[in-house]
């Protein structure tokens, strides 16, 4: 008796998309972890972003279908790029509780001294990494990003940070700082703020912070030799 021939099952993934999947999917390591990751994505924008499954599809793939359009009921000339910026705005809303957190746990840190991991209070909060692979796979399918969806990007990536760091750098008040320090070592955050004028959580920043610490004391150093040769000037002026 001859075995019945074996028929091979194909599963075709449930969403479609816009572009090329070989271009989408460079970073995936095959297509099950690939559709995974996009099954994930979308929950995510339907059960915490507030997307209808046409919405999320269409954020995430880039292909829109004349039915998708009928039921999001949109009058849009570029509908990809709308959704693609309302998932990126409601990603900054996630990100910013996270960093929130980031900086309570790092002013722990440095009053005790010791590592306490930051608890997001809600349980529906989405992590770092679930959404900077949000914010890839929003790339992914637009011809150029938005404003929303590149604020976001720069966010995750902490540039907007380091800008303001750049640009606190380079103030009277900061230069200051450094100067003071550099002839008191030993001096008080509260005493230093009064001094420059700003506030207290300001000089902690300055001081602590990796975006400003390793500029702070190189200007500290720099101002400690600038005091050491004038010193030495006045050394041999007097003699």
């Amino acid at each position: 008796m001859t075995k019945p021939d074996q028929k091979t099952t194909i599963v075709t993934p449930k969403m479609v998309y816009g572009d090329d999947f070989e271009d989408i999917t460079k970073l995936d390591v095959s297509l099950d972890s690939f559709m995974h990751r996009m099954d994930t994505l979308c929950e995510i924008l339907e059960e915490k972003a507030g997307f209808t499954a046409e919405g999320a599809r269409v954020a995430l793939t880039g292909a829109q279908f004349k039915s998708d359009v009928k039921k999001l009921n949109r009058n849009s000339s570029d509908l990809v790029y709308d959704l693609t910026e309302e998932a990126a705005q409601w990603a900054r809303e996630e990100l910013k509780q996270i960093r929130n957190h980031e900086a309570k746990n790092r002013l722990l840190r440095e009053k005790r001294d010791k590592y306490k991991t930051p608890i997001l209070d809600d349980d529906n909060s989405v992590g770092r990494a679930e959404l900077s692979d949000l914010a890839i796979s929003l790339l992914e399918v637009v011809e150029k990003p938005g404003e929303t969806l590149t604020l976001l990007l720069a966010e995750l990536l902490n540039v907007d940070r380091h800008r303001q760091a750049l640009n606190e750098n380079d103030t009277h008040e900061f230069k200051m700082a450094a100067q003071i320090v550099a002839q008191n070592p030993k001096i008080k955050s509260k005493d230093l703020a009064a001094m420059v004028g700003k506030s207290e959580p300001s000089i902690s920043r300055w001081r602590n912070h990796p975006d400003y610490k390793d500029s702070f004391e190189k200007k500290v150093e720099r101002f400690k030799k600038i005091l050491s040769i004038l010193e030495a000037q006045e050394s041999n002026n007097s003699e």
